[in-house]
């Protein structure tokens, strides 16, 4: 039986090695934004009483942060919000251009 402290207990954050090294190259203030919106999911996650569904990992949550991924798991019996992975949108190859056709802008 789950003892009823852990219920009121807050969501924590936690990053694990490899996205620390991913984040090593992003910008101060990206990571910023990073983590101010994992606190964010982890204070939602913590007013609520019933755990958020479980996914597989494919379908692990994730958000979007400009061209960034930001992957992350929820252990709701830990009560903690853990960073996975970081990753890149990458843009469709841009399609070539005919002959006599302009670009606008």
């Amino acid at each position: 039986m789950r003892s009823p402290r852990n219920i009121h207990r807050p969501f924590t954050v936690e990053v694990v090695t490899d996205a620390w090294k991913q984040i090593s190259h992003l910008p101060r203030e990206t990571y910023r934004a990073i983590q101010a919106r994992l606190e964010s999911l982890a204070a939602q996650s913590s007013e609520h009483a019933t755990p958020p569904p479980i996914a597989g990992p494919e379908d692990a949550p994730s958000f979007h942060m400009g061209e960034l991924t930001i992957h992350y798991t929820v252990d709701t019996r830990r009560r903690l919000i853990r960073l996975m992975h970081i990753s890149r949108e990458r843009s469709p190859p841009a399609a070539p251009m005919r002959q006599g056709e302009e670009t606008s802008g």
